[in-house]
Parts: C-alpha cells; sequence; structure tokens
C-alpha cells in the first residue's frame, strides 16, 4: 500500500524548518510522497493579514519543485470558504485509493487537534504523525497519546525532531527589518517574496 505524509499550513511563508520536518517524515516513515498543503482560508488564523492564497501556494511549489518526492496540492486554495481539516482529509481518500495518510504536524497540536472541526473524521482518515522537539513534556505527550488513540481508535505515531529556531513570525519581522532571511527559507521562495513585495 502507498503512503503519503501531508503537511499542511498557512505557510506564510513556507521555510526551511518545513522542509526538514518533511525530510525528517519521509525518511523515518518511508513514506512513498509528501503532500503539502497550503490553507486557503484558514478559520484559526482568521485575523493574520497575509499574503493571498494563490501567493502563499505558489511560494509552495516554488519550495518543494526540486525535490522529486515532495508534491505542492491545491486542493485547498481551490476551495471556496474556510479550510478545514476533516474535509481535505476526505477529499484526499477519494483522491488516492488504497493509501495510507498521515498528517504530519507539531507535537502541541496533539493537544489542541480535539477543538478543530470533526477531529473524528481527522482520526479516521489517517495516522497523526507529532513531531516531537526538546521542549516538549514526554510524559504529557504520552498520556495524551494513549487518551486519542483510544478515544478514537487510532494511530499517533512519534517523529522524532531536532529543535529549528525557525518560525514564519520570525521571518516576516526579519524581512519588514530589512534583515537577511537567506539561510531560513528556499532561494526560489526568497525571490518570490522580493519580486512581489510581500511582507
Amino acid at each position: 500500500m502507498k503512503k503519503i505524509g501531508i503537511l499542511g499550513g498557512t505557510f506564510n511563508p513556507i521555510h526551511n524548518g518545513h522542509i526538514m520536518l518533511a525530510k525528517m517524515a519521509y525518511e523515518q516513515l518511508t513514506l512513498d510522497e509528501v503532500l503539502f498543503i497550503s490553507s486557503g482560508l484558514s478559520y484559526l488564523k482568521k485575523d493574520i493579514k497575509m499574503p493571498s492564497k494563490e501567493e502563499r501556494y505558489k511560494m509552495t511549489c516554488l519550495a518543494v519543485e526540486d525535490i522529486p518526492y515532495f508534491t505542492s496540492s491545491d486542493i485547498e486554495v481551490k476551495r471556496d470558504g474556510n479550510s478545514y481539516t476533516c474535509e481535505t482529509l476526505v477529499e484526499l481518500k477519494k483522491m488516492y485509493a488504497d493509501t495510507e495518510l498521515f498528517f504530519i504536524t507539531g507535537a502541541d497540536t496533539l493537544f489542541s487537534i480535539e477543538t478543530w472541526k470533526n477531529p473524528e473524521v481527522i482520526f479516521n482518515n489517517c495516522s497523526i504523525v507529532c513531531a516531537i522537539r526538546d521542549d516538549i513534556n514526554l510524559t504529557e505527550l504520552e498520556n495524551k497519546r494513549k487518551d486519542i488513540e483510544k478515544k478514537y481508535q487510532t494511530h499517533v505515531i512519534a517523529l522524532r525532531f531536532d529543535k529549528i529556531d525557525i518560525s514564519s513570525s520570525l521571518i516576516r519581522k526579519k524581512i519588514a527589518n530589512n534583515e537577511d532571511v537567506s539561510e531560513l527559507i528556499p532561494e526560489k521562495v526568497l525571490e518570490y517574496i522580493k519580486i512581489n513585495n510581500l511582507y
């Protein structure tokens, strides 16, 4: 059975931390492919000013186009209204028959994912992959993992991931202050940001 990882986010902008996380998941879980899904309209971040969904999708495409096992999907960009993970996963299940889906996220998300729309649909359509960094309380995480697995009859996988001090908010701030971010984001993404005067 084919194994596809899913890395979603606003990607505002996409950065090297995202790329490294996807590579770690690809290697540790022996995935066939990692699908990057830039959100359309994120109801969780509706108060944050950001480039259009088309611009964020374009940056994501540029970031992954030279890595053969990475693909950028416009599944949420094409959808009207808010983007919901549960709806995206149901759609992906239809698109990728006989495929096991792995939803890659940070370990902190495990403590909030039950507040998302229809969490049972999320758990029913994929395995959750949590990137564990050094600053995470492992006891709390393990208890939460067991709780979710028992409650939803799902599978939560721990992914070892060295903490990287890169965030989209830090990058936006540095760009606004005319600071160098060339070590933090892919070169093609930086060029696109400069050409289109983003941030």
